[in-house]
């Protein structure tokens, strides 16, 4: 017999966690039942991300199963048709439209990639502009082979839809380490290629084209009910991702609500109902000083400068620049490589007034190696960028 989980109900806590945090999970196993010969249980688990909630599982419930057993599951037993959805939804208007309703791997690793212009068209010119355009995962990661049908407003509920494959066969990574002896893709990793697929849709609306930095994440704080009833293994051919829509917000911050449903070789075999997924503020500038205090006259020093261009504002001015730390944007300073603005040395006035007679001093490192150097064939830095380096402190 091998195991196999049948379903949850789901709930995220805060953002997803980051790079250098800690996990710990608490398990619990609430019973057991037997049901002919098929052992099953129950469970519940808290994670927390250091001292604060992450992820909460509730009404867990799995078995151990034979070969026999599984091959005769009926599957989910839902369909969108039978399905009561909200009678009154908000659905605000697509801001973009694709110029192609379906997508192949090149344009899907292109839309990891931030190349929007690739992935849906033209008309996503805008995010050429972008440091980081929010995106999905790439690589190995990127769990979506084509998208055969992109209808932001079709579908069974003509609110939007989305039809996704990903081939399977017995080289794919996954089924390397889960479980020894007993191949299997990760319900998990099903659960991600519907997030990817809902992450397409909402980038398909036009929604990250004015959210430079900007990423993707389920909406905490509301619990998913999730149904596991089929399988994908070595033998398995293709899984079917189909994303439909019940509610679109254009923002502030732009979310769908949609259900899932992934079809293995023509077996339903994992639902989800009313999964949400956000798009939330974020900065390009990964390296930040954890706990470090805002700014003051004293600390605008290389990382405040460079978090004035691409990273949190109130890391960039302190407290009062706070409330563009959300959705509210703020005028920028160039990213690298047109940054020329290394510290501001001093500020001679008030901050946070304008002030006739105020003063502030800016410094600027010249790299040895700076680009501009090794395009302008010579050791002197060119006109416009000395032009600009003494602008940037005018914007700073």
């Amino acid at each position: 017999r091998v195991y196999r989980l049948l379903g949850c109900e789901l709930t995220y806590h805060g953002d997803l966690p980051a790079q250098g945090d800690t996990l710990h999970f608490d398990i619990h196993l609430d019973g057991h039942a037997a049901q002919g010969e098929v052992r099953l249980m129950f469970f519940h688990y808290d994670c927390h991300n250091g001292g604060r909630p992450q992820l909460s599982v509730r009404g867990g419930q799995a078995g151990f199963f034979t070969d026999a057993e599984l091959a005769a599951s009926a599957g989910c037993l839902w369909s969108p048709e039978t399905q009561a959805i909200v009678p009154q939804p908000r659905l605000d208007p697509p801001a973009q439209q694709p110029a192609h309703q379906r997508l192949d791997r090149a344009q899907l690793e292109a839309f990891a990639a931030g190349d929007l212009v690739q992935a849906f068209g033209p008309a996503y010119a805008l995010a050429r502009t972008h440091t980081r355009s929010p995106g999905i995962h790439a690589g190995r990661m990127l769990l979506l082979d084509r998208v055969t049908e992109l209808a932001l407003n079709g579908g069974p509920w003509q609110r939007g839809y989305l039809r996704a494959e990903l081939d399977i066969h017995p080289q794919q990574w996954f089924f390397d380490g889960h479980f020894k002896n007993d191949p299997c893709m990760p319900g998990t990793l099903m659960f991600e290629a519907c997030l990817q697929a809902m992450a397409v849709y909402l980038a398909a609306c036009g929604y990250t084209l004015r959210r430079d930095g900007w990423r993707f994440q389920p909406v905490p704080e509301q619990p998913y009910a999730l149904q596991c009833r089929g399988q994908v293994t070595p033998r398995s051919r293709l899984l079917v991702t189909e994303v439909y829509i019940e509610e679109r917000s254009a923002g502030p911050r732009p979310t769908i609500y949609a259900d899932l449903l992934c079809t293995v070789d023509g077996l339903k075999a994992f639902h989800a109902r009313r999964v949400g997924l956000e798009l939330v503020p974020d900065w390009p500038l990964a390296a930040r000083r954890d706990g470090a205090p805002g700014p003051d006259a004293g600390q605008f020093d290389a990382h405040a400068i460079l978090a004035s261009a691409c990273g949190r504002p109130s890391e960039a001015f302190g407290v009062m620049y706070a409330r563009f730390d959300g959705g509210e944007r703020a005028p920028r300073l160039p990213s690298p490589p047109y940054l020329f603005v290394s510290r501001i040395a001093a500020v001679h006035g008030p901050i946070g007034q304008m002030r006739a007679g105020a003063r502030v001093v800016a410094e600027y490192d010249v790299p040895v190696d700076a680009w501009y150097l090794a395009a302008h064939g010579a050791r002197t830095m060119p006109f416009a960028v000395l032009l600009e380096a003494a602008l940037q402190p005018c914007g700073w």
